[in-house]
């Protein structure tokens, strides 16, 4: 048995006219396919959006909509891929906004990004997302949605369940990616260094001094990788991290990237909100 954890999926209506939605599942194991829903009617077959007015930061917990008619408290909306859960509204106004919602990615967005609000869902309850060849816990699992028109089921959208690790360590949260390619393939043993430089640093919880480290990972078949990190709260000097993905490929097929915050709350956080 591997991690168990209760998947929440949400998205939109697609730009035709769909009666029904269904979902496959790669549960038992990559790349192995079964239904998971046959058939969902859809809840409402008309997208509903409007536009962000004012530019928000990663991880905002305020939002103005250029029209909120069609959006409501705990309404769940989309922008460029992020997905948040709505609070406070007050006009077009929503004060107690929460993104990163589903395991997307929190990030900026600017004024004038379209909102789409998720009218599907479907909770996968209590899901075994079970181990790699070697016994490793799997933490991936990718789900297909597929638009039903005239009884042909159309291209899905694709969306991945993650179940990192919590991390063994108080002050420490779980940085995690995934290395795919251009067609969303899977892209297993890519090197991910962490590099931790040698300097004036120490841990303030236990005033340890911070060594410099580099902790090597390889994505596994699901192109999944983690690494523990400690948090910016934890730390104290001067200490400089960086992340290199395809650390053993080419120079000029790595890719840099100085880790710029690991912020406290939660056991868990994408790379690329570090970055």
């Amino acid at each position: 048995m591997g991690i168990i954890k209760t998947n929440t999926l949400r998205w939109t209506p697609p730009a035709v006219t769909a009666t029904a939605f269904k979902i496959r599942a790669d549960k038992g194991g990559p790349g192995v396919w079964a239904d998971v829903v046959a058939s969902q009617a859809i809840v409402s077959a008309t997208p509903v959006t409007t536009t962000l007015d004012g530019d928000i930061l990663k991880g905002a917990t305020a939002l103005t909509m250029a029209s909120a008619t069609n959006f409501a408290n705990n309404d769940h909306c989309i922008i460029d891929k992020e997905l948040f859960l709505l609070a406070g509204k007050s006009g077009n106004i929503f004060s107690g906004v929460e993104g990163g919602r589903g395991g997307t990615t929190k990030q900026p967005h600017n004024s004038g990004a379209t909102i789409t609000k998720c009218t599907e869902s479907y909770s996968d309850a209590n899901v075994d997302f079970g181990t790699l060849p070697g016994g490793a816990n799997r933490h991936v699992i990718r789900y297909r949605i597929f638009p039903i028109v005239g009884g042909v089921a159309l291209t899905p959208e694709e969306v991945v369940a993650v179940a990192p690790t919590p991390p063994e360590h108080g002050g420490f949260r779980t940085m995690h990616g995934m290395e795919i390619d251009s067609a969303g393939k899977p892209l297993v043993g890519i090197a991910v260094h962490l590099v931790t430089n040698q300097g004036a640093d120490y841990a303030l919880s236990s005033s340890e001094s911070i060594l410099g480290t580099t902790i090597e990972v390889l994505s596994d078949l699901d192109g999944y990788w983690e690494i523990p990190a400690m948090v910016d709260d934890e730390i104290g000097g001067t200490t400089v991290r960086t992340l290199i993905r395809n650390a053993k490929g080419p120079e000029s097929q790595r890719e840099t990237h100085p880790i710029k915050t690991v912020p406290p709350g939660g056991d868990f956080i994408s790379y690329l909100e570090c970055i």
